[in-house]
């Protein structure tokens, strides 16, 4: 019995390594399983609204700054504001969350996408576009449409961020773990 306590102590510790991939999808792919239980939810508008998102990819071809803002429900409309700037040109459109669904496009929906949460929490907000998989495959399509908060989007490369998405709350378990055992000890030393 008392090596099976030790041997789940040991595992609390095993956290998993970052794992290798090539593109930001394929990391993404692997990385999300991980931190999903972390993410917060559409409903929760505050975590997103009211704060410019930088827009990361892994494009090398893609120099441009793009910041995209998501602003709150006005009184009695169903579409809320949402604007896109480019390299500081400006593109107004609207944004709409219905059935744990995002739609963002252009005023007029013309240009809509939409997409579910794929992982958010205060500094990343990944959205993967709703699509048959094979679309990402056959068409060279990016699964996921991935912002950062605009401290670290405008200073650190994608795999930086992706990394770092990671490494946070890979060291936020090991923290719980660490707790955790420090009460079964205090609670062990109290019965004995």
């Amino acid at each position: 019995m008392e090596n099976k306590f030790f041997d789940n102590i040991a595992e609390l510790f095993n956290t998993q390594q970052f794992p290798e991939a090539d593109t930001l999808d394929e990391y993404l792919d692997k990385v999300i399983p991980i931190i999903k239980e972390n993410s917060d939810d559409l409903r929760e508008e505050g975590v997103y609204t009211n704060k410019p998102w930088v827009e990361v990819r892994d494009d090398e071809n893609f120099h441009e700054l793009v910041f995209h803002f998501f602003f709150p429900q006005p009184q009695e409309e169903e579409d809320r504001e949402y604007l896109k700037t480019v390299d500081g040109e400006v593109e107004q459109g609207k944004w709409r969350y219905v059935g744990n669904k995002l739609f963002i496009g252009d005023e007029d929906y013309d240009k809509t996408k939409v997409y579910e949460l794929a992982f958010m929490d205060s500094e990343f907000m990944i959205l993967k576009l709703l699509a048959n998989p094979k679309k990402f495959a056959l068409e060279d399509t990016p699964k996921y449409f991935v912002l950062s908060i605009e401290k670290l989007g405008r200073k650190l490369e994608w795999l930086d961020l992706v990394k770092h998405l990671f490494e946070k709350y890979q060291s936020n378990n090991l923290t719980y773990y660490l707790i955790a055992i420090f009460i079964a000890l205090i609670a062990l030393m109290l019965l004995s």
